[in-house]
Parts: structure tokens; sequence; C-alpha cells
């Protein structure tokens, strides 16, 4: 009598992926080793952006909270006395 596992395939180590498929098989299919993952810019371009146009905004609306105070202390204070 024949040993059970005699006639199956043996499969390498490595992780098992979400599907149950071994990702050791899956790279020999494909012919090539594992590439690494690419880096994209693009994120860190648009984040830098936001970060600038929040920081701008900050600036601005601090800008014109001061020139809106002034504009008050202006037309609170009479610039000539009362007889």
């Amino acid at each position: 009598m024949a040993h059970p596992e005699a006639g199956r395939k043996k499969r390498g180590k490595g992780k098992e992926g979400a599907l149950g498929v071994v990702e050791m098989e899956i790279d020999e299919a494909m012919g090539s080793e594992r590439q690494p993952r690419q880096r994209y810019t693009w994120p860190w371009l648009v984040l830098a952006a936001v970060l600038l146009a929040v920081a701008l905004a900050i600036l601005w609306i601090r800008h014109e909270v001061k020139r809106i105070e002034q504009s008050r202390d202006l037309n609170a204070s009479p610039s000539e006395p009362l007889k």
C-alpha cells in the first residue's frame, strides 16, 4: 500500500495568503522573484500642499483679526475731544 501523500505535490515553505495559496508557489508560477513595492511621490506632494494651505489660512486669519481689532480701536476712541 502506497503512502497517502505520495501522489501529492510537495509545497514549498511560505506564508499562506488570504485564499490559502502559498505565496512561494505564486512567485514560482510567475517565473520571477518578488519585486519591491513601488513608492509613489504624489501622496506626499498632496500632503505638503494641504499642510501649506492650512498654515497660510491660519496666518491670513490672524492678520485679519489684528486688522479688525485695530479698526475697532480707532473707531472706539474719537479723534477730537467732545466739547
